[in-house]
């Protein structure tokens, strides 16, 4: 393999990832974009010599940088370190969170870190075999069956089916949490940096 074909091999790796990460069908993309399907199609299987320009139309539309799409990515992960004041919080349903990280595989994994109030958040249920964790930072939670919720205080964490009825609400103010959702990589539910439940 020539180094520009390993090139186009990595970049359409992340090209797709990314594309994954952001739920969009190759079609969806190009119209965001404004990249032909076919192109993005070539790109993302490594047969395909974009220009600079073409691959920032595909990062502006799936939201990175362009150094995200050309970046090599060894097997084992870089280290990153995000410090409080670099992430900016979201707002959703009645609570906010920040996310943490996507993790890639057979299944999706979101990690968030998010901030509870009383009302906090409730569904009827996501994809099937989905699977959420949730580990408290402070405060108090209940969370779990919504028809026999689990307290939580700092340190404690719970595992529950996220394709059935659940919900977590903090007790007595606020609580902190990390939430740890994990989704099958065929869902075509929208990312949790727009929308961690649906």
């Amino acid at each position: 393999m020539t180094t520009m074909q390993s090139t186009n091999a990595f970049v359409g790796r992340n090209v797709k990832r990314y594309r994954l990460q952001c739920r969009l069908s190759v079609s969806e993309l190009a119209r965001r974009s404004g990249v032909s399907k076919t192109t993005l199609l070539a790109l993302e299987i490594g047969e395909s010599n974009s220009t600079i320009d073409t691959l920032q139309s595909i990062a502006l539309a799936l939201e990175v940088s362009l150094t995200d799409l050309v970046s090599k990515f060894d097997s084992a992960p870089p280290t990153v370190v995000r410090r409080e004041s670099d992430e900016d919080w979201h707002d959703y349903h009645d609570y906010k969170f920040r996310a943490m990280g996507t993790i890639y595989g057979a299944d999706m994994v979101h990690v968030l870190h998010c901030v509870v109030n009383e009302t906090g958040y409730s569904s009827e249920g996501h994809e099937s075999d989905s699977v959420e964790f949730i580990c408290v930072l402070s405060g108090t939670l209940l969370a779990g069956d919504p028809d026999d919720p689990v307290e939580l205080h700092q340190g404690d964490w719970i595992r529950y089916a996220a394709d059935r009825p659940h919900s977590f609400r903090a007790i007595g103010g606020h609580s902190e949490a990390v939430l740890v959702m994990r989704r099958s990589e065929s869902s075509r539910n929208s990312m949790p940096i727009e929308h961690p439940h649906d």
